[in-house]
């Protein structure tokens, strides 16, 4: 996915989004914790749930960034067909 060289100098949500992902791994292995499992099946899932989460806030960053890019680059005719088209469908 392209972004444009001005949407794509920020950071910061993509440091946001990893700090959100470390911290639901770190309380995922402080709660396997209480279970009976061994070390390396905690180390397991919880890497395995800092990747999930970290795959998804950064796909969700993206699109956020691609959608609400407004620094006037030229929109695709279809782009622009649903747009107009949402919003006469909620002016009514």
């Amino acid at each position: 996915m392209k972004l444009c060289p001005k949407c794509s100098q920020s950071r910061w949500p993509f440091v946001v989004a990893l700090a959100v992902a470390a911290f639901v791994a770190g309380m995922t292995w402080l709660m396997l914790g209480l279970a009976a499992m061994d070390a390396w099946q905690r180390a397991l899932i919880a890497v395995t749930v800092f990747s999930g989460v970290c795959v998804t806030l950064v796909h969700y960053v993206l699109s956020c960034l691609r959608r609400h890019c407004r620094h006037g680059h030229a929109t695709s005719p279809s782009v622009k067909r649903a747009l107009n088209g949402q919003a006469r469908a909620g002016s009514g």
